[in-house]
């Protein structure tokens, strides 16, 4: 049965839109540079803020672009098919199960690379911005700055978890043969009956083919 997903998360929906993603990531890091850094002023913050916000959405815009042709479907398509994969919404269509299937290893493997590479990168990161606060005399922002990414670490390797492990459910789902529906039973249940014959005699127990004459 097909369950359609409205409601409460709904907003999770835009959060794959390249043109929510970058207005976003300007927002936050706008409010983050301010917050640690107000000496220097607004104009760099919303600079910055300005770059890392076209370079997320582009990033998303290019990803949807590659999985879809990876996929032959068309961007909005490929961001239906991840709302249901967040969702663990597992289509009945034969073609629309093999599409999640292949989404599903193409996320999973894309999961699995960036891990390699991912926390050692922020690692460096942080520890770059940490260091540079202390060299400004920011003693403050710097224990911020680590604080939250020690905190940050082991909430990512457990959504990472989490992400693994509902591929795994969506793999082990998909690859199972979707349920009859109800016509489908009937037919069964008809082709039964026309081939084990009458029902038997409740008299002689032989079927009313073999009643004696």
């Amino acid at each position: 049965m097909t369950h359609t997903h409205e409601g409460p998360r709904t907003w999770q929906r835009w959060l794959n839109r390249w043109w929510v993603v970058g207005p976003l990531v300007f927002i936050v890091l706008v409010g983050v540079r301010l917050l640690l850094d107000q000496d220097r002023g607004m104009l760099p913050a919303l600079v910055n803020g300005a770059i890392y916000g076209t370079v997320a959405g582009a990033l998303v815009a290019w990803r949807q672009r590659k999985d879809g042709r990876a996929l032959g479907l068309g961007p909005d398509r490929v961001h239906d098919l991840d709302r249901r994969i967040r969702k663990e919404d597992v289509p009945e269509d034969p073609e629309e199960r093999r599409s999640m299937a292949v989404l599903v290893r193409l996320r999973e493997e894309q999961l699995r690379s960036a891990g390699r590479w991912a926390f050692p990168v922020m690692g460096v990161c942080l520890a770059l911005v940490a260091g540079l606060l202390l060299a400004l005399g920011a003693v403050v922002p710097a224990v911020i700055v680590l604080a939250v990414g020690a905190a940050f670490v082991p909430v990512a390797l457990w959504n990472r978890r989490r992400l693994f492990d509902r591929f795994a459910r969506l793999t082990q789902r998909l690859d199972a043969d979707p349920k009859p529906g109800p016509d489908e039973g009937e037919d069964r249940g008809e082709d039964v009956g026309a081939v084990t014959g009458p029902p038997a005699d409740t008299r002689t127990g032989l079927g009313s083919a073999h009643r004696p004459v």
